[in-house]
């Protein structure tokens, strides 16, 4: 599909801040690899001078452990964030909370993922409490549980997309049920109300 609809726009922007994420993880991964090799070059060039309690080899060894460490949680994330390329989002949730005007929109995916660390995600982790909403729920009132207590609201929408190599394959208003692939394109390309109609007859 290459319609400029919104969840088109939204695989872009979120594709360019996954891809901006990459490169600072290669960079962080490549950096922590040099600090590696320089560590294990000053251990054994430096082994025979070391002081004799052995205070200076384990706080060479700590600091080694600690940079090997980093590095494979930065391969992992980068991994993560490279299977999150292919399909960064497969469902949203446009979510009203009780008292306010405007909706929320909540993307899920296999997980979750930031610009920044700290930063509200632009994409949840299936697992998340706040997911359940797109498992458990059809529009209307809804809820789920949060740290700080039952979050009540209502469900004004709910999208399911199917992408693949980061391109948008379809996508549709998960309240109309259908497990049929080629209905499911039919609906991502064409809004047809009579046949969203046939299909919920099926």
């Amino acid at each position: 599909m290459t319609a400029n609809t919104e969840g088109t726009r939204y695989l872009k922007l979120v594709t360019e801040k996954l891809k901006n994420r990459l490169e600072e993880l290669n960079q962080r991964i490549a950096e922590g690899q040099k600090d590696i090799e320089s560590m294990h070059e000053y251990y054994w060039e430096n082994y025979a001078e070391m002081d004799q309690y052995g205070y200076e080899e384990f706080d060479n060894q700590q600091a080694l452990l600690h940079q090997v460490n980093a590095n494979q949680e930065n391969l992992k994330m980068k991994r993560r964030l490279e299977r999150m390329m292919d399909a960064p989002f497969f469902g949203r949730v446009d979510f009203l909370y009780e008292g306010e005007e405007e909706a929320e929109k909540f993307y899920i995916g296999i997980g979750n993922f930031a610009e920044k660390a700290g930063m509200v995600p632009m994409i949840y982790d299936w697992r998340a409490p706040v997911s359940g909403l797109f498992y458990d729920y059809d529009k209307g009132p809804a809820s789920y549980q949060a740290p700080a207590g039952q979050m009540d609201g209502e469900i004004l929408s709910k999208w399911q997309y199917k992408i693949r190599g980061g391109k948008m394959i379809y996508e549709f208003e998960s309240d109309v049920k259908i497990d049929d692939e080629i209905l499911k394109q039919e609906l991502g390309s064409n809004g047809d109300v009579q046949l969203k109609n046939i299909v919920r007859t099926i």
